[in-house]
């Protein structure tokens, strides 16, 4: 017998930047001065009607560092990050080169909760040397009890709100900011993320109650407060944030 799959929304979330997270292979690297040109099997994100690549300006964790792209070259399956030493030479009779990293991925760090405990979490990582490089880009899901359960064509009906964060820097003006931040790294970044939830792979666990999903969408600039003794920053760092807030409707799931 059939039982409805309980769905929670954290895990539902997540479902789909562990899946925008995939590991691609990395098959060669070059180094030119500080450069090294990263060779892949793949540069798509997400297959739809048409491949989402990986672009200009997006972090990609490699080695659990995380670096900014430069250069991304789709013909030779190549992009450029800010980083030397990812591969040596052996000491064998004819010397082979040998790689210290084979993978890569987009980087996303997601999590989940209220507005009152994201800075306690973002201080606790900010001191694990393992977790400090990896906190941003950060996805945050904002939890809510508001669901609505007025059919039994679906779960629930519920208001999502979600922020896109990357740190920032003080001294950066609103125009900086549009250009370092918000367009290389957080617009990308939403965008992939709103196409992913309409794509067949996720079709079936959200649904929107028009045709063409709608959602509303803020750009936050330096996000929270630099002096914690005066406001309690939401995130512990200088940041920069889209909030989006959209509707969806969770299907009736059986397993």
């Amino acid at each position: 017998m059939n039982r409805k799959k309980t769905i929670y929304e954290p895990d539902e979330v997540k479902a789909v930047f562990t899946f925008l997270k995939t590991e691609k292979n990395i098959t060669d690297i070059t180094e030119n001065g500080s450069v090294s040109t990263i060779y892949t099997n793949s540069l798509v994100l997400l297959q739809l009607s048409y491949p989402i690549y990986l672009e200009n300006g997006q972090i990609v964790t490699i080695d659990n560092i995380n670096y900014q792209v430069s250069n991304v070259n789709l013909a030779s399956k190549t992009f450029e990050i800010t980083k030397t030493g990812l591969f040596h030479m052996s000491t064998d009779l004819i010397p082979v080169k040998v790689l210290a990293v084979t993978k890569w991925n987009l980087a996303i760090d997601f999590k989940f909760g209220s507005r009152t405990e994201i800075n306690e979490i973002l201080e606790q990582e900010v001191s694990d040397p393992d977790k400090k490089l990896q906190r941003f880009p950060l996805v945050w899901l904002f939890i809510n009890e508001n669901r609505l359960r007025d059919s039994l064509e679906y779960d629930f009906k519920t208001g999502l709100k979600m922020s896109f964060v990357h740190l920032s820097k003080p001294e950066y003006k609103a125009e900086t900011r549009k250009e370092n931040i918000f367009k290389p790294i957080l617009v990308p970044l939403k965008e992939l993320f709103m196409l992913a939830i309409q794509s067949s792979r996720f079709s079936r666990v959200f649904s929107f109650e028009y045709a063409n999903l709608r959602y509303d969408e803020y750009f936050r600039y330096f996000y929270g407060s630099a002096d914690k003794n005066i406001n309690k920053m939401v995130f512990d760092a200088p940041t920069d944030a889209i909030e989006i807030d959209f509707d969806v409707v969770f299907h009736n799931q059986y397993y």
